[in-house]
């Protein structure tokens, strides 16, 4: 059976967010293009300074995330905005959707 669209709606954030039903169940499905983030997240793991300014600044820059990937760690229980996550779950998180690219260091964290 198909999905019925009930409507689709393009998000302030680059996101595109369809609602629709399929066999009486709700289905909203999340799209982005996020192309640019993972360009970016590129340059800046590949940069050799990168990483030691930021530390030695006393800010370290881990991953670059779209909307669409925090909803994703959400689903999994990695909630970005809760006040205790770590730097560590978020990287795990990561790592168990298959979205490690979005980091933007190739050191341990």
């Amino acid at each position: 059976m198909s999905i019925e669209r009930i409507s689709t709606e393009f998000n302030l954030d680059g996101t595109w967010t369809q609602t629709g039903v399929e066999d009486d169940k709700l289905i909203i499905r999340h799209e982005s293009d996020v192309s640019a983030a993972l360009e970016y997240a590129g340059k800046l793991r590949n940069s050799d300074d990168y990483s030691k300014q930021g530390i030695k600044s006393g800010f370290w820059h881990i991953a670059t995330l779209p909307t669409t990937i925090v909803l994703q760690l959400k689903e999994i229980g990695v909630d970005l905005y809760a006040p205790r996550t770590s730097a560590k779950e978020i990287v795990a998180g990561l790592r168990k959707i298959n979205a490690e690219h979005f980091l933007t260091t190739a050191k341990r964290v």
